[in-house]
Protein backbone atom coordinates (compact mmCIF):
# COMPACT_ATOMS: atom_id res chain seq x y z
CA UNK A 1 0.00 0.00 0.00
CA UNK A 2 0.69 3.59 -0.56
CA UNK A 3 0.29 6.89 1.15
CA UNK A 4 0.11 10.52 0.17
CA UNK A 5 -0.67 13.52 2.14
CA UNK A 6 -1.03 17.24 1.45
CA UNK A 7 0.70 20.65 0.96
CA UNK A 8 0.86 23.63 3.54
CA UNK A 9 2.12 26.94 2.91
CA UNK A 10 2.07 30.06 4.93
CA UNK A 11 3.20 32.41 2.20
CA UNK A 12 1.31 35.32 0.50
CA UNK A 13 2.04 36.24 -2.64
CA UNK A 14 -0.76 35.97 -5.11
CA UNK A 15 1.54 32.94 -7.32
CA UNK A 16 2.18 31.15 -4.01
CA UNK A 17 -1.23 31.32 -2.62
CA UNK A 18 -2.62 30.35 -5.92
CA UNK A 19 -0.63 27.81 -6.04
CA UNK A 20 -1.59 26.54 -2.85
CA UNK A 21 -5.46 26.56 -3.63
CA UNK A 22 -4.79 24.24 -6.89
CA UNK A 23 -3.13 21.78 -4.53
CA UNK A 24 -6.53 22.47 -2.56
CA UNK A 25 -8.56 21.84 -5.09
CA UNK A 26 -7.08 18.72 -5.69
CA UNK A 27 -7.13 17.45 -2.49
CA UNK A 28 -11.15 17.80 -2.21
CA UNK A 29 -11.04 15.65 -5.55
CA UNK A 30 -8.96 13.01 -4.04
CA UNK A 31 -11.00 12.87 -0.68
CA UNK A 32 -13.46 12.09 -2.28
CA UNK A 33 -12.53 8.80 -3.92
CA UNK A 34 -11.62 5.46 -1.82
CA UNK A 35 -8.43 4.93 -3.47
CA UNK A 36 -6.18 7.09 -6.04
CA UNK A 37 -3.86 6.21 -8.58
CA UNK A 38 -1.99 9.41 -8.03
CA UNK A 39 0.88 9.68 -5.61
CA UNK A 40 3.61 12.91 -5.54
CA UNK A 41 6.77 12.31 -3.58
CA UNK A 42 6.45 15.39 -1.27
CA UNK A 43 4.69 13.66 1.71
CA UNK A 44 4.56 9.93 0.91
CA UNK A 45 4.87 6.33 2.39
CA UNK A 46 5.80 3.06 0.05
CA UNK A 47 6.02 -0.18 1.23
CA UNK A 48 9.76 -1.18 0.90
CA UNK A 49 8.83 -4.38 -0.80
CA UNK A 50 6.38 -2.88 -3.25
CA UNK A 51 8.55 0.09 -4.52
CA UNK A 52 11.48 -2.51 -4.68
CA UNK A 53 9.20 -4.95 -6.88
CA UNK A 54 7.88 -2.22 -9.29
CA UNK A 55 11.46 -1.48 -10.11
CA UNK A 56 11.25 2.18 -8.68
CA UNK A 57 11.65 5.25 -10.09
CA UNK A 58 11.86 5.15 -13.89
CA UNK A 59 15.77 7.03 -14.21
CA UNK A 60 14.98 7.53 -18.10
CA UNK A 61 13.57 10.72 -16.80
CA UNK A 62 16.62 13.14 -16.68
CA UNK A 63 14.89 15.36 -14.78
CA UNK A 64 13.43 15.11 -11.25
CA UNK A 65 9.71 16.07 -12.96
CA UNK A 66 6.73 13.46 -13.04
CA UNK A 67 9.11 10.77 -12.45
CA UNK A 68 6.81 10.05 -9.20
CA UNK A 69 3.80 10.27 -11.20
CA UNK A 70 4.74 7.74 -13.48
CA UNK A 71 5.58 5.19 -10.80
CA UNK A 72 2.15 5.94 -9.37
CA UNK A 73 0.65 5.46 -12.50
CA UNK A 74 2.76 1.77 -13.00
CA UNK A 75 1.58 1.00 -9.48
CA UNK A 76 -2.18 1.47 -10.05
CA UNK A 77 -1.83 -0.27 -13.72
CA UNK A 78 -0.37 -3.46 -11.13
CA UNK A 79 -3.72 -3.30 -8.72
CA UNK A 80 -1.61 -1.70 -6.22
CA UNK A 81 -3.73 0.79 -3.09
CA UNK A 82 -2.96 3.73 -3.05
CA UNK A 83 -4.72 6.11 -0.29
CA UNK A 84 -5.10 9.82 0.44
CA UNK A 85 -4.10 10.54 4.17
CA UNK A 86 -4.51 14.26 4.27
CA UNK A 87 -3.76 14.68 8.02
CA UNK A 88 0.39 13.92 6.68
CA UNK A 89 1.39 17.38 5.97
CA UNK A 90 4.21 19.09 4.94
CA UNK A 91 4.51 22.69 4.65
CA UNK A 92 6.00 23.88 0.92
CA UNK A 93 7.22 26.70 -0.59
CA UNK A 94 5.68 27.57 -3.75
CA UNK A 95 6.53 29.69 -6.86
CA UNK A 96 6.57 33.67 -5.50
CA UNK A 97 6.18 35.14 -8.51
CA UNK A 98 4.23 34.27 -11.92
CA UNK A 99 6.75 34.18 -13.95
CA UNK A 100 8.41 31.76 -12.22
CA UNK A 101 4.77 29.62 -11.72
CA UNK A 102 4.49 29.84 -15.32
CA UNK A 103 8.13 27.88 -16.07
CA UNK A 104 7.36 25.55 -13.36
CA UNK A 105 4.04 24.54 -15.33
CA UNK A 106 5.51 24.74 -18.89
CA UNK A 107 7.95 21.95 -16.92
CA UNK A 108 5.09 20.12 -15.33
CA UNK A 109 3.72 20.13 -19.41
CA UNK A 110 6.27 18.53 -21.11
CA UNK A 111 7.33 15.78 -18.64
CA UNK A 112 3.38 14.79 -18.08
CA UNK A 113 3.33 14.11 -22.34
CA UNK A 114 6.57 11.53 -21.20
CA UNK A 115 4.23 9.78 -18.66
CA UNK A 116 1.14 9.82 -20.92
CA UNK A 117 3.34 8.26 -23.42
CA UNK A 118 3.72 5.02 -21.17
CA UNK A 119 0.24 5.61 -20.12
CA UNK A 120 -2.10 6.57 -22.72
CA UNK A 121 -4.88 5.83 -20.60
CA UNK A 122 -3.97 7.95 -18.20
CA UNK A 123 -4.59 10.86 -20.53
CA UNK A 124 -8.22 10.83 -20.07
CA UNK A 125 -8.71 10.71 -16.53
CA UNK A 126 -7.10 9.90 -13.42
CA UNK A 127 -7.53 10.66 -9.54
CA UNK A 128 -5.45 13.86 -9.18
CA UNK A 129 -6.50 16.32 -12.02
CA UNK A 130 -9.59 18.18 -12.80
CA UNK A 131 -11.09 17.77 -15.71
CA UNK A 132 -12.25 20.79 -16.29
CA UNK A 133 -8.54 21.98 -16.62
CA UNK A 134 -7.71 19.69 -19.74
CA UNK A 135 -10.93 21.85 -21.20
CA UNK A 136 -9.13 25.17 -20.22
CA UNK A 137 -6.26 24.80 -22.50
CA UNK A 138 -8.15 25.02 -25.92
CA UNK A 139 -10.34 27.52 -24.04
CA UNK A 140 -7.47 29.63 -23.12
CA UNK A 141 -6.05 29.26 -26.89
CA UNK A 142 -9.42 30.76 -28.16
CA UNK A 143 -9.19 33.53 -25.39
CA UNK A 144 -5.78 34.71 -26.77
CA UNK A 145 -6.97 34.57 -29.88
CA UNK A 146 -9.76 36.61 -29.19
CA UNK A 147 -7.75 39.55 -27.50
CA UNK A 148 -5.44 39.42 -30.14
CA UNK A 149 -8.30 39.64 -32.85
CA UNK A 150 -9.51 42.72 -30.33
CA UNK A 151 -6.19 44.70 -30.63
CA UNK A 152 -5.46 44.16 -34.66
CA UNK A 153 -9.32 44.85 -35.51
CA UNK A 154 -10.81 47.01 -32.81
CA UNK A 155 -13.72 45.06 -33.19
CA UNK A 156 -14.27 44.39 -29.55
CA UNK A 157 -17.18 41.93 -30.30
CA UNK A 158 -14.15 39.72 -30.73
CA UNK A 159 -13.64 39.81 -27.06
CA UNK A 160 -16.51 37.33 -26.65
CA UNK A 161 -13.90 34.56 -27.46
CA UNK A 162 -12.78 35.38 -23.51
CA UNK A 163 -16.14 33.99 -22.28
CA UNK A 164 -15.89 30.59 -22.58
CA UNK A 165 -12.59 30.83 -20.61
CA UNK A 166 -13.75 33.01 -17.74
CA UNK A 167 -17.01 30.64 -17.02
CA UNK A 168 -15.01 27.50 -16.48
CA UNK A 169 -12.74 29.41 -13.96
CA UNK A 170 -16.08 29.73 -11.97
CA UNK A 171 -16.03 26.59 -10.38
CA UNK A 172 -12.17 27.37 -9.02
CA UNK A 173 -13.24 30.91 -7.83
CA UNK A 174 -16.42 29.64 -5.88
CA UNK A 175 -13.99 27.06 -3.98
CA UNK A 176 -10.96 29.57 -3.49
CA UNK A 177 -13.89 32.08 -1.83
CA UNK A 178 -14.94 29.06 0.38
CA UNK A 179 -11.45 28.47 1.41
CA UNK A 180 -11.35 32.15 1.60
CA UNK A 181 -7.99 31.85 -0.29
CA UNK A 182 -6.57 34.03 -3.15
CA UNK A 183 -9.02 36.55 -4.51
CA UNK A 184 -11.21 36.14 -7.62
CA UNK A 185 -9.41 37.98 -9.92
CA UNK A 186 -5.75 35.52 -9.25
CA UNK A 187 -7.77 32.98 -9.89
CA UNK A 188 -8.77 33.95 -13.34
CA UNK A 189 -5.43 35.20 -14.16
CA UNK A 190 -3.77 32.34 -12.41
CA UNK A 191 -5.65 30.11 -14.62
CA UNK A 192 -4.82 31.68 -17.65
CA UNK A 193 -1.30 31.61 -17.05
CA UNK A 194 -1.42 28.09 -15.93
CA UNK A 195 -3.52 26.87 -19.26
CA UNK A 196 -0.80 28.30 -21.33
CA UNK A 197 2.05 27.52 -19.85
CA UNK A 198 0.39 23.50 -20.15
CA UNK A 199 -0.09 24.40 -23.84
CA UNK A 200 3.55 25.33 -24.07
CA UNK A 201 4.83 22.76 -22.34
CA UNK A 202 2.73 19.62 -24.35
CA UNK A 203 3.46 21.87 -27.44
CA UNK A 204 7.34 21.43 -27.04
CA UNK A 205 6.99 18.16 -26.05
CA UNK A 206 5.33 17.46 -29.33
CA UNK A 207 7.26 19.28 -31.07
CA UNK A 208 10.59 17.97 -29.85
CA UNK A 209 8.93 14.28 -29.67
CA UNK A 210 9.61 11.86 -26.63
CA UNK A 211 11.87 13.46 -23.89
CA UNK A 212 12.98 10.24 -22.76
CA UNK A 213 13.95 8.94 -26.15
CA UNK A 214 16.37 12.10 -26.54
CA UNK A 215 20.19 12.19 -25.97
CA UNK A 216 20.20 15.14 -24.53
CA UNK A 217 22.06 16.44 -21.50
CA UNK A 218 20.23 16.88 -17.62
CA UNK A 219 21.26 20.67 -18.61
CA UNK A 220 19.67 20.89 -21.86
CA UNK A 221 16.46 19.00 -20.88
CA UNK A 222 16.39 21.77 -18.52
CA UNK A 223 16.72 24.51 -20.86
CA UNK A 224 14.03 22.73 -23.23
CA UNK A 225 11.27 23.66 -20.47
CA UNK A 226 12.79 27.12 -19.46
Amino acid sequence: MTDVGSYLSLQSSPAARFSQLEFEERYALMARRPAIDFVATYSAAYRRAIFLAAGGFDSSFRRANNEDTELAYRLSAQGQRMLFVPQARVYHEHDENWRAYMRTKIGRGYWRMAVYRKHPEKSLKDSYTPQLLKLQLPLALLALLGMAAALLTRKVRTLALIVPFLASTLPLVAFARKQKSVGAGWVIWGSFVRALAFVIGVGLALLKGDPLLGTATPAQAEAEVH
